[in-house]
């Protein structure tokens, strides 16, 4: 979606046009659409009823101030795919929101923005709420004791209370640029295939909803040499463009978050390279979808080269370079599948600081390695093949080759 959450407030006017913003979740909500019906219960005195409300919609509007903008429709009822108005109020809703703004949420907020819906003689209330500046926001005055001194924030389409933690981070971040960065990581789930899962390493306080990333890879074999999967022989292939708007929001959190994957498998095909054989297409990727390759190129892959382009407001443009150095998957990964053996994560290696620095990227070996597998002979002068070892120079040379696309 293209448009800013601001330009679709402007946009709605009338109950259909909330109908198009419908998403697929149960509630029909999304991270920055709220719908919120008022309904009085059995036997409710009319004070308490009124000071329900203005609870239940100051903690909406807080978790909008504390995330991200947000549009919050107070008095609308979703209901099997279909909205309604639901307002057992007779109070008029602008005083009453007025009131709230004013006397529950803390700070007293700015920029909010709010207009009459109107249906079958019913009215309700559209509210864009714009992520605040002057972090964070709180519940308080005159709010219910359940929601009084709590603090909110969006997490998919709810809005969850803060620990003191996470609200101490948000009084210290002001001004403080974020720190978030996307990469790639490849996990060999089995003999015939491998997933390439799109990571975010989130800030613990910053919400982040707009922002562009590019995420690309390409693969070796044991020589050296490029395993094709572009049509046009190109050496990157793209696994996910991101502009603008992220299908993905990366909310805050202290650990790494999944954003998608992507999958390598191995084909049932081969390739023999003869005409009689017929021609095996190239495969065309899209997120989620499988990338497959043949059984010559997929038990070949030994080196797998991610790219991560990353940035969004307040945080400049990340490059973010790796290398994974993959076990036999034709020995190894099968041997150790075959022992019930399912761990093969990737680590780094001081041994490889060296060829980091002096080509800025992160290299990571398969922990099936031992460290006499990786031989430091970078000082000999003379380059060594790889056998079941892994040396430096042998490595140094790989990178070489690629250092001009490495860039």
């Amino acid at each position: 979606m293209s448009e800013t959450i601001k330009e679709i407030y402007d946009s709605l006017n009338k109950l259909d046009d909330l109908q198009r913003l419908i998403s697929e979740s149960e509630d029909g909500e999304s991270p920055w659409l709220e719908f919120k019906a008022i309904k009085r219960q059995p036997n409710e005195k009319d004070k308490e009823f009124i000071k329900h409300q203005k609870s239940l919609l100051a903690k909406e509007i807080c978790a909008f101030l504390n995330t991200s903008d947000g549009i919050i429709v107070w008095g609308v009822e979703y209901d099997k795919g279909k909205l309604a108005i639901t307002n057992d109020l007779t109070e008029n809703l602008y005083d009453l929101l007025d009131k709230c703004i004013k006397t529950i949420v803390q700070p007293s907020p700015k920029g909010i923005d709010f207009k009459t819906l109107t249906d079958n003689k019913k009215n309700a209330l559209i509210i864009f709420v714009p992520r605040s500046d002057i972090l964070p926001h709180r519940v308080w005055g005159e709010a219910e004791s359940d929601y009084r001194r709590n603090y909110y924030a969006r997490s998919g389409t709810n809005s969850i209370s803060l620990d003191e933690g996470l609200i101490r981070s948000l009084y210290l971040s002001k001004g403080r640029t974020p720190r978030i960065s996307v990469y790639t990581e490849p996990f060999i789930e089995s003999d015939s295939r491998i997933s390439l899962n799109v990571y975010a390493k989130p800030d613990s306080t910053f919400f982040v909803d707009r922002y562009y990333d590019c995420e690309e890879f390409f693969l070796l074999d044991g020589l050296g040499n490029h395993i094709e999967i572009e049509e046009d022989g190109s050496l990157w292939t793209e696994l996910n463009y991101i502009g603008q708007r992220a299908n993905y929001p990366i909310y805050p959190s202290n650990n790494p978050i999944l954003l998608f994957s992507n999958y390598i498998s191995m084909a049932n095909v081969s390739k023999s390279g003869t005409f009689v054989d017929g021609l095996m297409e190239l495969p065309s990727i899209s997120s989620g979808e499988d990338i497959d390759l043949s059984k010559e190129d997929f038990e070949g892959i030994k080196l797998i080269f991610t790219k991560s382009q990353f940035a969004c407001d307040n945080v400049p443009l990340i490059i973010d370079r790796k290398l994974y150095i993959t076990g036999s998957m034709t020995y190894e990964i099968k041997n150790r599948l075959r022992l019930g053996k399912n761990s093969f994560a990737f680590n780094r290696n001081t041994k490889f600081k060296e060829l980091e620095e002096k080509y800025d990227i992160e290299i990571f070996i398969m922990e099936t390695y031992t460290d006499d597998e990786i031989i430091d002979d970078l000082s000999d002068g003379a380059l060594r093949l790889p056998n079941n070892d892994i040396p430096l120079t042998w490595l140094d040379s790989i990178l070489e080759r690629y250092s001009r696309e490495l860039k």
